[in-house]
């Protein structure tokens, strides 16, 4: 099964991930931006009848309402085929801690 990396917002930190769903944001309270953004991005990852087939490594950066709009839009997703893990980044080991969902 394939695995994807992906940082929430470009810029904010530096993480082992391959692309990111946001390259900037600029009001983080404008969720009709938020949720556009999320859908386009869900909408490239590999879902059959609505279960993810892939497994995704999201890297946070922190801000709150983007990391709620990406789990808003996830939500609908079965996840029986694949996984989701979160990483927060652990400022007193400078590693990343994962946080399966």
């Amino acid at each position: 099964m394939k695995n994807i990396k992906v940082g929430l917002v470009a810029g904010r930190h530096t993480m082992p991930v391959d692309r990111y769903i946001f390259d900037e944001i600029k009001d983080v309270l404008d969720f009709d931006f938020l949720d556009k953004g999320v859908k386009k991005f869900i909408s490239s990852l590999s879902v059959v009848n609505g279960k993810l087939n892939c497994n995704l490594d999201i890297y946070v950066t922190g801000l709150t309402s983007v990391t709620i709009s990406l789990l808003s839009n996830l939500k609908d997703l079965n996840f029986d085929k694949g996984r989701i893990t979160f990483y927060h980044f652990d400022r007193y080991t400078n590693t990343y801690k994962p946080q399966i969902i």
